[in-house]
């Protein structure tokens, strides 16, 4: 029940209307930033599902409860369906990432510091200091990767659901933790944005689902709808942090 109150709150989150900080990655005051350290998402435990617009939330506790109970339900029969597959969104988008900043030409290391799930870094300070880090300590800077499980979404109780994947992605210079670049990625289902403008990066037609039977019949399908989207995602993220060319 509690990771479907998460996934619950970032749907809440995303349709939100809280201000989002941005910054843009500037390539010639950042020219000397060419090896970084790519910080990976913590592990996501499994699929959800999320029904936006749901008439249970307009009644209160008892019809908040009986939602909470319905996603649960619903969450558990998708993620028992496509647990046998092994997909690990964390391991996909940090290998993606990591590929697509090799491309651009960055210097990439990865490293895996133990944090919640759907925070960023919120303080470096005990990293710089641990031996451990090393290798991370010596890049020119650091690549914060926050990612929440993934979901498949409905806008209402009839509707389709749509594949989601939702990330945010910062920049820090590893010598001073200063914000070099902020943004946020969402691919496949659009929540109503709210002051919050993401980077939308659109799914394909061919991965709607009319209903819970549909979206559990071929988890490969399934899984292939969620899936594309991670090169997608990491491709758009490397495009806005490309280095500057020499």
């Amino acid at each position: 029940m509690k990771r479907l109150f998460v996934l619950i709150l970032v749907a809440i989150n995303f349709a939100g209307c809280a201000t989002i900080e941005k910054q843009a990655f500037n390539r010639e005051a950042n020219a000397t930033v060419r090896k970084v350290a790519l910080i990976e998402p913590r592990p996501t435990t499994g699929f959800g599902i999320s029904i936006q617009n749901h008439p249970a939330l307009h009644l209160g506790l008892i019809g908040a409860l009986a939602y909470a109970t319905e996603m649960t339900s619903k969450s558990n029969s998708l993620d028992a369906a496509m647990k046998p597959l092994g997909w690990s969104l964390t391991e996909a988008l940090t290998a993606a990432v990591a590929e697509e900043l090799t491309k651009s030409g960055y210097e990439v290391v990865r490293i895996d510091l133990k944090r919640d799930a759907l925070t960023l870094v919120k303080d470096y300070a005990e990293y710089k200091s641990n031996p451990a880090f090393a290798p991370a300590l010596s890049a020119d800077a650091w690549i914060d990767l926050a990612t929440r499980d993934p979901l498949y979404i409905a806008n209402g109780p009839t509707s389709d659901y749509l594949p989601s994947i939702g990330v945010t992605v910062r920049m820090v210079s590893a010598k001073d933790q200063a914000v070099l670049y902020r943004e946020d990625f969402l691919y496949g289902y659009v929540f109503p944005m709210g002051r919050l403008q993401p980077v939308l990066v659109p799914s394909a037609p061919a991965y709607r689902f009319p209903n819970m039977a549909q979206l559990t019949a071929d988890p490969k399908r399934t899984l292939d709808g969620m899936a594309q989207g991670v090169p997608l995602l990491a491709k758009k993220i490397a495009e806005d942090i490309a280095p500057a060319r020499r």
